[in-house]
């Protein structure tokens, strides 16, 4: 049973909701955590374990440390054991993968950086011992393990001692849902397909069209699947009560590649910077502090996809545009029009994805010289033409609902005819919810 699913979508979540809110307000928490317990133990009951497992080895360090107070030497040592375990076992399972060509367990990344989030957060006095219910709800709630966001202690303490629940939050939470799984079904999954059979061309035959074709849809489908999970997430948060952060922000309409990282991925980014470096205290704004900073930011992003050295290229390939932006850029960039500034970050963003498309960089270095011509290859071919025309629609509304023209254009309408703006909302959501779920068949 995964989100996007029927037995998802018309058993698990409504019964959910309807336990959900029959439940005094003092148990809400404990329901919760039991039915994230139960959706993970019926994907895969092992890895369930390993999550409580984890998870309750940084809790009894957090209550060993609350036992000893924040100032003892012990508590260090304690924070730092935790982070080793938690990184270690991440950095196995990650190797694992790559040698043994077994799936990453369904939310390691996010249960396991939030529980350690909140962990140093406790370490640095930012955070309040909480109950293990309350923890557990942080850490493992259902709707973000499978893509985040990744959430901190300080946005969500307020919302586990007192979620806030009415109708209009329920109802547009459902909404918000349905709009993430038509955006997981109609879009990403079906740019995937596109992706695949790209990508199944054999190397010496892909022309230049196929591999420009085969990176653009890689960037899609990486975005489309990750934002999709994200706003299912958001919008489950919001039926349950929970106010989850936004992770993405129309990223390929950014006007540098620093605003790439600012508006992709961008709690993970955040997450970075709150704890990475900010531990190391690199904090002094110099030029090589600056430096560091970026590309160890863009290169830990990259290793969000994959312990891999093509996903470490591909922050190294994003960082050093990073570096040139912000160390000697600004000035030059507030003299070009921002529709210039746009093309130039989609392309080099758009580049980037060769290495994060790629299981190694042979391959990622083998496509980028295929799509600038370096390669010799013919410009185009029967197959890649066919696919073309055949996804010309779908390409196009990947293009338009990647950027905010859309809902620019329904926040105009809705101010100027607000009853028609409501009534082509419910026509629009009625056609996509039913399209949803006829291709999920």
């Amino acid at each position: 049973m995964e989100l996007a699913s029927f037995s998802f979508v018309f058993l698990f979540l409504p019964a959910s909701v309807l336990v959900y809110y029959l439940l005094p307000g003092r148990l809400r928490n404990l329901c919760l955590l039991t039915l994230s317990l139960a959706f993970f133990a019926m994907l895969d009951w092992q890895a369930m374990l390993m999550m409580v497992g984890l998870l309750g080895l940084q809790y009894l360090a957090v209550c060993a440390m609350h036992r000893l107070g924040r100032e003892h030497k012990a508590t260090r040592w304690l924070c730092a054991a935790t982070a080793v375990v938690t990184v270690g076992l991440l950095i196995l399972w990650a190797g694992a993968v790559q040698i043994k060509h077994i799936q990453m367990p369904l939310g390691l990344l996010v249960y396991s950086l939030t529980g350690l989030g909140y962990v140093i957060d406790f370490y640095r006095g930012e955070a309040e011992f909480e109950t293990p219910v309350r923890f557990g709800v942080m850490c493992c709630f259902f709707g973000k393990l499978y893509a985040g966001p990744l959430v901190e202690y300080q946005e969500m303490a307020n919302q586990l001692h007192s979620p806030d629940f009415s109708l209009s939050e329920v109802g547009e939470g459902m909404l918000q849902f349905v709009q993430g799984l038509a955006k997981k079904v109609i879009l990403a999954d079906r740019v995937t397909v596109v992706c695949t059979a790209l990508l199944e061309i054999n190397g010496s035959e892909l022309p230049v069209l196929g591999a420009w074709m085969m990176v653009v849809c890689s960037a899609f489908s990486t975005y489309f699947t990750l934002s999709a999970y994200c706003d299912m997430a958001m919008g489950l948060g919001r039926v349950f009560g929970l106010s989850l952060p936004r992770n993405f922000a129309y990223p390929f309409q950014s006007r540098t590649v620093t605003d790439f990282f600012a508006r992709f991925n961008i709690t993970v980014t955040r997450y970075i910077r709150r704890y990475v470096y900010r531990f190391l205290g690199y904090d002094s704004g110099g030029h090589l502090s600056n430096t560091f900073n970026l590309m160890l930011t863009a290169m830990l992003a990259g290793l969000w996809f994959g312990l891999r050295l093509s996903t470490l290229a591909w922050g190294m390939f994003l960082g050093a545009f990073m570096i040139v932006e912000v160390l000697w850029g600004h000035r030059l960039f507030e003299r070009i029009p921002p529709f210039f500034l746009r093309i130039y970050a989609f392309a080099v963003v758009v580049l980037s994805f060769a290495f994060l498309s790629a299981n190694n960089l042979a391959q990622a270095f083998n496509t980028l010289a295929v799509m600038t011509g370096l390669a010799g290859h013919s410009f185009t071919s029967e197959t890649v033409q066919y696919l073309l025309a055949s996804r010309l629609v779908l390409l196009i509304a990947c293009v338009l609902f990647s950027t905010s023209l859309y809902d620019k254009v329904a926040h105009w309408y809705q101010k100027r005819h607000p009853n028609m703006a409501r009534f082509f909302a419910i026509l629009g959501n009625t056609f996509l919810l039913v399209l949803t779920l006829a291709l999920m068949i």
